[in-house]
């Protein structure tokens, strides 16, 4: 894809954020993307994973919105250079197992922060993993990603199942193969006495 093509293609999934955080963290996202695409990314894939945050970022600052309006700002990036942007780069597979993501996953619930070390450590990742006090649900799940906005965006969580089999658990992340940006994972562990929960505020408690 020519540089010129590239840089349009950012520039427009920037653009599809709401414009309190562009002026926050606008420069940092195309700075960022510059990046990665000079460590070997293709920009089809950044503009993927900016679009799909993009679109999150509307949902979540403007819950009174229209769905329909979101989704249009999401497909503006991909519309306005002409291009569809499946077709940006045939090269990059869109799911989890493209060639430019690494998925790091848990298998087992009371090894899984060494589990991710693992893999952040083998790809040379600047990722650490924390475990922090969990209810018994979310022990071994992903709790959280501790990042800047421009880099948090880049890291997908993947839903998973809850240590009792329930739903709207995380256990797994994907990276971009080339990723160079710094980040904290948060893995919930068993909390001793007397420990404050970590996790959303329903499961804010002590255990007893």
């Amino acid at each position: 894809m020519p540089g010129e093509c590239r840089t349009r293609l950012i520039e427009m999934a920037v653009r599809c954020y709401p414009s309190v955080w562009r002026d926050r963290h606008g420069d940092e996202a195309t700075e960022l993307a510059e990046m990665l695409i000079r460590d070997g990314v293709s920009a089809g894939f950044i503009a993927r994973s900016y679009l799909a945050a993009a679109a999150r970022e509307r949902l979540v600052t403007r819950p009174g919105r229209r769905l329909a309006t979101t989704l249009a700002a999401f497909a503006l990036g991909a519309t306005l250079i002409g291009i569809p942007l499946v077709l940006l780069d045939s090269s990059t597979p869109a799911n989890a197992s493209s060639t430019n993501e690494v998925i790091a996953s848990v298998s087992n619930r009371y090894q899984a922060a060494e589990q991710l070390r693992s893999v952040f450590r083998s790809h040379h990742f600047d990722i650490e993993v924390e475990q922090v006090p969990s209810s018994p649900g979310r022990v071994g799940s992903i709790l959280a990603i501790k990042a800047s906005a421009a880099v948090h965006l880049l890291l997908r969580e993947i839903p998973g199942r809850c240590a009792g089999g329930t739903s709207g658990c995380v256990d797994a992340i994907a990276v971009p193969l080339h990723f160079t940006g710094t980040a904290k994972v948060l893995v919930g562990r068993r909390a001793r006495p007397g420990e404050t929960y970590f996790g959303n505020s329903s499961e804010h408690g002590q255990r007893p």
